[in-house]
């Protein structure tokens, strides 16, 4: 079966919750699952803004989207789709978290700018972007 990797961004539902709290729980049930289910990622928060990149197999990683879609602490999804991959991009990281950094926070604003755009220039954007994470996780910026 074929890799694949889908990529989301939302706005984090205004609950008064606290935030940090809310991550960890994101991240040690994302942990377990993935790890579980062979899944792979990172997720970027930052001003109020999700994104989560995915890798795994297909049909594992669009049933988990669908999961993560109802989840009320997030609203305002943009699914920017399911592709394949060559290889995983986050190998070593069942759930990687990247905290909030200026590179992608402007990335996501220009998007948001720009919308709508075509399917292909998203895709490319989405390449450079996910290309900006590994150079961040790399960095040991997170």
């Amino acid at each position: 079966m074929r890799l694949h990797f889908l990529c989301y961004s939302s706005i984090r539902t205004d609950d008064h919750e606290n935030l940090l709290e809310e991550i960890t729980n994101i991240l040690q049930v994302a942990r377990v699952f993935n790890k579980k289910h062979h899944i792979t990622g990172v997720l970027y928060y930052s001003h109020g803004q999700f994104f989560q990149y995915i890798e795994g197999f297909k049909p594992t990683i669009e049933n988990l989207f669908d999961h993560i879609a109802v989840d009320k602490r997030h609203h305002a999804i943009h699914y920017y789709g399911t592709l394949p991959t060559e290889q995983r991009r986050f190998k070593d990281w069942s759930m990687k978290y990247v905290k909030g950094d200026s590179r992608i926070r402007a990335f996501l604003e220009e998007r948001e700018k720009n919308y709508p755009v075509s399917y292909h220039v998203v895709e490319d954007n989405l390449i450079v972007f996910i290309e900006e994470l590994i150079l961040i996780e790399k960095s040991g910026d997170t």
